[in-house]
């Protein structure tokens, strides 16, 4: 088996991880009981991963910015994304546009939850556990929700992030 911390640095095949995402949430959709339970349980599973990568991997760079990147092309293998930030008085809103995304496939089409859930609660977990532990100074929470995904018939996957600062 291989360390966990040894697959952080490892560029493993997204496609691979695509496939068995794919059996994944097929499981979890027939066996949960409403889109909501399954909404939960896809934040959870993202949740999950992005403790482990804060656990075995701290980003170089603290700035807000150059943190997401980092974080985003470790957790994701991606390069090829957008940020866009409007700062107000008490918050930060982010908004991150990915035209290939980590887990949606054209392929897989699905109604009524997104499927890259996981992927946006990776980063919404990383943010909490970065601001719990003072090292992304100047806020107090997060919270993160998917706006649009490739495999809900949109052209992009587009997460949203509302970042509270500190009093």
């Amino acid at each position: 088996m291989i360390p966990r911390e040894n697959l952080i640095r490892d560029k493993g095949s997204i496609y691979l991880i695509q496939m068995i995402y794919i059996e994944v949430f097929a499981y979890l959709r027939k066996n949960l009981e409403s889109l909501e339970v399954l909404e939960n349980k896809l934040r959870e599973m993202g949740n999950r991963i992005g403790k482990s990568i804060y656990i075995y991997y701290k980003p170089r760079k603290f700035s807000l910015i150059k943190m997401l990147r980092d974080v985003i092309h470790v957790a994701t293998g991606v390069k090829n994304f957008k940020i866009k930030t409007v700062k107000k008085s008490n918050k930060i809103e982010i908004t991150i546009i990915y035209n290939q995304c980590p887990l949606c496939v054209s392929e897989v089409e699905e109604k009524g939850v997104h499927y890259c859930i996981p992927t946006m609660a990776i980063l919404e977990e990383y943010l909490k556990l970065a601001i719990n532990d003072g090292k992304l100074k100047g806020f107090k929470s997060v919270e993160g929700k998917v706006i649009k995904s490739v495999s809900s018939g949109d052209d992009h996957c587009e997460y949203f992030y509302k970042l509270i600062k500190s009093d």
